[in-house]
């Protein structure tokens, strides 16, 4: 409650998100129930991490609903990362982009589901 009132973060507290969790500039941040984070995870200003209109996928034997985080991954300043999605290793969303397919590995993603492979 007083990240919600003196930093406007709201991160719900069924959120499972592993240590190495970097808030840059935390102001306007959501991060929703079922977002599951598997290590280090930076978010900037203005991100929203959630929701899924309650579709849910199945990756590795694990029940998805809302963005499953790998380690390594960098969300910048006003971006949407929604549904039932993985996001590999390494990856970068770019600033004000909306996300609502599963990222790959050492993937930039920009704009609306666009990537650019760091490594290709």
């Amino acid at each position: 409650m007083i990240n919600r009132i003196v930093f406007t973060v709201d991160i719900d507290p069924g959120a499972k998100l592993a240590g190495g969790l970097k808030l840059v500039h935390p102001m306007c941040i959501v991060v929703g129930r079922e977002v599951v984070s598997k290590g280090k995870l930076t978010l900037y200003q203005s991100t929203t991490l959630g929701g899924s209109n309650n579709k849910e996928t199945f990756h590795d034997d694990i029940l998805v609903k809302q963005p499953y985080i790998y380690d390594n991954v960098i969300i910048y300043t006003a971006s949407v990362v929604i549904g039932p999605i993985i996001i590999q290793e390494n990856a970068i969303i770019s600033a004000n982009s909306t996300i609502t397919k599963n990222v790959p590995k050492n993937a930039t993603m920009y704009g609306v589901n666009k990537s650019k492979l760091q490594n290709a």
